[in-house]
């Protein structure tokens, strides 16, 4: 199996150039891999963030129901008031009219 040394040296030259490509691939691959690394680690921040979101929303949901309740609670309160005083107004008046009489 007779290589001629211009073929040999072609081929050798050839392989060199192989190699150089296959160490820059090996690079790519290594800058992906940490690229991939740094994105993983921003979505955990990120699902962490959303997640925190997610509870501060829920509690704010239920003091807002809690407020809510409250109030409907001093409305009704306050209506009832309302009404027994309107009711002791007309009581006087009809006893003013009455005294009047």
């Amino acid at each position: 199996n007779h290589v001629s040394k211009g073929r040999a040296s072609h081929l050798a030259h050839e392989n060199e150039a192989l190699r150089g490509e296959v160490g820059a691939i090996g690079k790519d691959l290594q800058a992906i891999e940490h690229e991939k690394t740094v994105l993983s680690a921003d979505l955990n921040r990120a699902v962490e963030t959303v997640s925190a979101q997610q509870e501060s929303i829920a509690e704010l949901n239920h003091q807002r129901a809690a407020v809510t309740h409250q109030l409907h609670r001093e409305r009704t309160l306050h209506s009832q008031e309302l009404t027994h005083a309107r009711h002791e107004a007309v009581a006087l008046r009809n006893r003013n009219a009455a005294l009047q009489e």
